[in-house]
C-alpha cells in the first residue's frame, strides 16, 4: 500500500511509473518503475497486485494500430519480480483485446481474475469476463459475466472489493451522466445484482474509469480540509472531467483523482 502504480501515456509508449508515499500521505516525485516490469518497445499498463499470492497482473501491447493488449503476470520471488509472462489458457485470444485485470478471491483462496475483452461470445462491445486461476499462470476457462453486468455497450476497468462483495466497473451504457460512469454490482462469479450508478458525487459528464476502493479507518490527512473526520474508505479513479490537466482540448486527457468516504465527528 505504500506505492501508487500509474501509467504514463505519450504518443509513443506507455510504461509503469511509481511514486512513494510519504508519512504525511503526500506522494514523492514520480519516476519510472525499475523492477523489470516495463518491456522495451512495448506498451505496459493496468497493473493490479494479488497480495495473497504476491503476483502482479498487467497488460502488454505491441506497438502498431493492429496490435491488441494481452494480460501478463509477474511473481515476486525473494524480493524480486520474475520476468513477465503471458497468461495461459484462453485469457488471451488472438485478434482481440484482453485488458484491465482485477483480482478477487474464492472461499478456498483461489484467485478469480476479472478482465475486460471484446472477444466473440459476449453480450456486446467490451464485456467483463473472469477466469479462476488454478495455478501460477494457468487459468481455468474464461467466462462472460453476462447480464445484468454486461450490456451491448462497453463494460471496462473492473475492480472487485472482497470486503464488500462488490464489483466496480465503468460503462458507457444509456442512463449515465455522460461518457463512462462507474457502477457497482453485488455478487460473485455468475451471480450478480442489477448494477447501480455511483452517482454525481463520483461520476461526471466525462469518462470516469479505473475506480478502486480500499477500506480504511484513519484520520483525514492534514490539509484535506476535513479536520477531525474519520476516513472509512477511499481510493482512486481516472477522469478527463473539467479541471484535468490538458495540452489543447480541456477534456482530452485522463488524470488520477482520489476520493474518500468520511464520517464527521459527532458535535460536542
Amino acid at each position: 500500500r505504500g506505492r501508487l502504480y500509474l501509467v504514463d501515456f505519450n504518443p509513443v509508449l506507455s510504461m509503469f511509473m511509481q511514486a512513494d508515499r510519504r508519512a504525511d500521505g503526500t506522494l514523492a516525485d514520480v519516476r519510472q518503475n525499475r523492477w523489470g516490469l516495463n518491456i522495451k518497445g512495448k506498451n505496459c499498463a493496468n497493473a493490479v497486485h494479488d497480495p495473497v499470492h504476491d503476483i502482479l497482473y498487467f497488460t502488454v501491447q505491441e506497438m502498431g494500430e493492429k496490435s491488441r493488449p494481452q494480460i501478463y503476470y509477474s511473481r515476486r520471488i525473494d524480493g524480486r519480480w520474475s520476468k513477465p509472462k503471458a497468461m495461459g489458457g484462453d485469457v488471451n485470444v488472438d485478434g482481440y483485446a484482453s485488458t484491465h485485470p482485477a483480482v478477487g478471491y474464492m472461499p478456498d483462496g483461489k484467485t478469480i481474475l476479472y478482465f475486460s475483452s471484446d472477444r466473440p461470445g459476449g453480450v456486446g462491445g467490451f464485456d467483463i469476463w473472469y477466469a479462476v486461476i488454478l495455478s501460477e499462470g494457468r487459468p481455468g476457462r474464461s467466462t462472460n459475466l453476462g447480464t445484468p453486468v454486461n450490456t451491448d455497450s462497453n463494460e471496462v476497468t473492473p475492480f472487485y472489493s472482497n470486503a464488500e462483495g462488490l464489483l466496480y466497473f465503468s460503462s458507457n451504457r444509456t442512463g449515465g451522466l455522460g461518457g463512462y460512469d462507474v457502477y457497482s454490482s453485488q455478487g460473485t462469479r455468475n451471480s450478480w445484482q442489477c448494477p447501480l450508478n455511483l452517482g454525481k458525487e463520483l461520476n461526471s459528464p466525462y469518462n470516469d474509469l479505473f475506480f478502486n476502493v480500499f477500506p480504511c479507518s484513519c484520520q483525514a490527512m492534514p490539509g484535506d480540509g476535513l479536520a477531525g473526520a474519520v476516513v472509512e474508505s477511499g481510493g482512486f479513479l481516472t477522469s478527463n472531467r473539467s479541471g484535468s490537466f490538458y495540452e489543447v482540448d480541456s477534456n482530452c486527457c485522463n488524470d488520477i483523482y482520489t476520493w474518500s468516504r468520511i464520517r464527521q465527528p459527532a458535535p460536542q
